[in-house]
């Protein structure tokens, strides 16, 4: 519980390089598995910013939500905007 916001930093480098890059191809074929994890590093890093333990948390938590967020929100902004 002390380390969720590093965690969903983590997470959310990992969703980056999995959507923007081909380096995880050969695990997975489709975006969902990737888009779960992204989804569960955007839980951890809300359940962090709840926790609220001092200003290193909140500031890690937040960008956890923020690195998991956006390329979340930009692939699927490209996926529907371009078909």
């Amino acid at each position: 519980m002390k380390y969720l916001g590093i965690i969903s930093i983590l997470i959310g480098i990992y969703v980056n390089l999995a959507l923007f890059t081909q380096l995880f191809e050969m695990i997975f074929d489709t975006v969902i598995p990737v888009f779960l994890i992204g989804l569960a590093g955007i839980g951890l890093a809300t359940l962090s910013l709840k926790e609220n333990k001092g200003t290193f948390h909140t500031c890690s938590a937040s960008v956890g939500l923020l690195v998991n967020l956006l390329p979340m929100m930009g692939y699927l902004y490209l996926l529907i905007g371009l078909g």
